[in-house]
């Protein structure tokens, strides 16, 4: 590259183009920097390659933040930090196949969302319940005269609130006395677990998917028990394992002849499931069903199980993750059979912390694959 060729540029074929410079110093109107907005026309993405050695001025910074706002742009540098690119909401990359997959994400994640906008089978009263309670002008006397008119949710309804689990003196036999037994998490729990039960009807026949949701689902509260978690958080635990993988199946479902390279990554070069899915669409299934759960309204602490069961990150829903993650990380190594992230430690450190029953890790995962059996021997109904 010379004066006479400010910049190169590398068209991908996919409406996505690469522009790339070796200049230190360049400002707004720098060649390479102005024809960006041009360009940013014609192509839906950019990716703004600087070379070693290539630097921008503040005003080159600045053009490229105001080119962000009408563009999905990328930049590619060996120095990410000589600019706040991520606090202007700008993701960097140290190499150009890692902005291309990032961008490739992107369109993946946007076409999933777009579908699921308009799927009927999230047009049900269970659904428009859950939307409600986000609201703060939603009182239980509302609720309940919507839930008194669907026969099917009110029976449930009743049927948990009278459950032996809340152990009542008296039962609950109105809709209103229900509400007040199950308060709003109780109540968020039923009316997810029926928006969960549509998408699986719409997902189709994902057997091994569902089946290893419902196992983490029942060992995850397993570990729980025995890690003495308060009770009021084994049904959130419960309902993090049996969601913690809606991104995959809403990868496996739409896109299935590409999820079929995951598997084969997977099997072939042993890599994580999450892994694979990167390498493939360019975002993985913790990612995608997190940015799911929140499109749906699901609460905070669903939203990080869902997003975090491979990585926790999230140190402050770690008593709610953490048995889900070792669960998922057992199920994976021992009934599976697949590439797992390693869940020992973790193990470990979640019942010295609660301080629940004194066991080994060779104990913990002979008391999981004994209550996996009698799981298997008598499987749940519904979902």
């Amino acid at each position: 590259m010379s004066d006479k060729q400010p910049f190169q540029a590398r068209d991908y074929g996919n409406g996505t183009l690469e522009i790339i410079t070796v200049f230190p110093g360049m400002t707004s109107d720098h060649p390479a920097i102005s024809a960006l907005p041009i360009l940013g026309r014609k192509f839906k993405n950019l990716i703004f390659t600087l070379e070693p050695g290539a630097s921008l001025e503040v005003s080159g910074f600045a053009k490229l933040i105001e080119l962000s706002s009408v563009t999905r742009l990328k930049v590619v540098t060996t120095e990410p930090d000589a600019h706040p690119y991520l606090k202007a909401g700008i993701f960097t990359f140290p190499r150009s196949h890692e902005a291309f997959l990032a961008i490739k994400g992107d369109e993946v994640t946007e076409l999933i969302l777009a579908k699921m906008e308009t799927i009927p089978e999230l047009n049900t009263q269970a659904y428009e319940l859950l939307q409600k309670l986000g609201k703060p002008e939603t009182t239980f006397d509302k609720l309940g005269e919507i839930i008194v008119k669907e026969p099917g949710l009110a029976a449930q309804i009743l049927k948990t609130a009278n459950s032996a689990f809340f152990m009542r003196r008296t039962q609950a036999d109105t809709i209103q006395t229900a509400l007040s037994v199950l308060g709003m998490e109780g109540l968020k729990q039923i009316l997810i677990v029926n928006v969960f039960k549509g998408l699986t009807g719409y997902f189709g026949a994902q057997k091994e998917i569902l089946d290893h949701g419902r196992a983490c689902a029942h060992l995850g509260s397993h570990l729980a028990e025995l890690g003495k978690v308060p009770k009021q958080n084994l049904g959130k635990i419960k309902l993090g394992g049996l969601l913690h993988d809606i991104g995959s199946l809403a990868l496996v479902f739409y896109f299935p002849k590409e999820y079929a390279e995951v598997r084969n990554l997977i099997k072939t070069q042993s890599k994580r499931s999450y892994e694979a899915e990167s390498i493939v669409f360019g975002v993985e299934h913790q990612r995608l069903g997190k940015l799911l759960a929140q499109k749906w309204g699901f609460p905070d602490y669903l939203c990080y199980i869902i997003g975090d069961h491979h990585d926790l990150r999230e140190s402050s829903w770690e008593e709610l993750t953490s048995p889900v993650f070792c669960a998922n990380g057992f199920i994976n190594q021992t009934i599976e059979n697949v590439p797992f992230t390693p869940y020992y430690q973790k193990l470990r450190s979640y019942f010295a912390h609660l301080g629940g029953e004194k066991m080994t890790i060779s104990d913990l995962q002979d008391a999981l694959k004994k209550e996996y059996e009698k799981f298997q021997a008598t499987p749940p109904t519904g979902i």
